[in-house]
């Protein structure tokens, strides 16, 4: 792109959209809170930093659709206690989690004692509970009681879980595909079976080169091909946009991605992501930078969804 088109790009990422949406905060102080972007979008907050404590969630009503759902109809009081519910049975007593599925997947990750500390520290986010040790760390995380003010202390990346076993299914935020196994073992990817074009595109991933021998920061062993993300949904009126199956109109490619909030659904996020880094509640610039010199991915983009899970 010209010069000219990529500083209007920039203006338009969720980088610049913070920046721009920072700025009008500090100009009125008087705004209490903002709703910011489409379900399914990750760590909102931290653009706008250190504003972050007024970003308050989404803009849930992003398509006719939506608008003319039950989604918040559905009594908040009865969610909160969905949630709460959810958060007192994870507790730092947990050793191991199994997971299984009606398509095929099978997955256990041992917890030890800190693991289980951390986990507990950071696993809630509203109406999208972090079901999986890693992916409540390497964050500045939310409490049931104090959101949207994040906690003060950074909750550390390592240890990580163990994860090892098989997770299947058909389609993620991008759309469906034939039925696909991504297989774990000692924490990493080692195999992709099926999947059609999107399963051969990571299994060619998985060898990209030093993907899998240099360390990103805030880890202690080497690899991007982790299992990052495993999210619960919690609101039982979220649904699929019926308009958009193929990531042609509203939603971008992320077109199944508002189910992810509906109660039951659990999704996978693999790769690797870290939301902050110690000392800010901004973009994890160590991270990125890492990312960028070394030309590798700094975020989790391949997603498996799962609807009859027993965990």
């Amino acid at each position: 792109m010209s010069p000219e088109l990529r500083a209007k790009a920039e203006k338009l990422s969720m980088k610049g959209i913070g920046a721009a949406v920072r700025a009008y905060l500090d100009a009125h102080p008087e705004v209490k809170g903002v709703y910011w972007g489409m379900p399914g979008g990750g760590f909102y907050g931290r653009y706008m930093a250190p504003q972050q404590t007024k970003f308050k969630g989404f803009t849930t009503f992003a398509n006719s659709w939506a608008l003319m759902s039950e989604v918040l109809t559905f009594p908040s009081d009865v969610g909160r206690l969905i949630e709460k519910k959810i958060l007192d049975a994870i507790t730092p007593d947990i050793d191991q989690v199994r997971v299984t599925d009606a398509e095929g997947t099978d997955a256990t990750w041992s917890v030890t004692p800190e693991t289980g500390r951390r986990w507990k520290q950071g696993l809630y986010w509203p109406g999208h509970l972090l079901m999986y040790p890693d992916s409540a760390t390497g964050q500045y995380s939310y409490t049931f009681e104090s959101y949207p003010t994040p906690n003060k202390d950074w909750i550390p990346r390592e240890p990580i879980a163990m994860a090892n076993g098989v997770i299947a299914g058909t389609n993620g935020s991008g759309g469906f595909w034939p039925r696909m196994e991504i297989r774990l073992k000692g924490r990493y990817i080692t195999d992709v079976k099926g999947g059609g074009v999107y399963g051969d595109f990571i299994h060619q991933f998985l060898d990209y080169p030093h993907i899998n021998d240099l360390t990103y920061p805030y880890y202690d062993h080497p690899g991007y091909w982790h299992l990052w993300e495993v999210a619960l949904g919690t609101n039982p009126k979220f649904f699929r946009n019926p308009s958009d199956f193929y990531g042609s109109g509203h939603a971008g490619i992320y077109c199944l991605t508002f189910e992810r909030y509906r109660s039951g659904e659990i999704h996978w996020g693999f790769g690797n992501e870290l939301p902050n880094e110690p000392g800010s509640f901004g973009l994890p610039t160590k991270w990125l930078k890492f990312g960028a010199d070394h030309d590798l991915p700094a975020d989790n983009v391949f997603h498996i969804h799962n609807y009859y899970i027993t965990y």
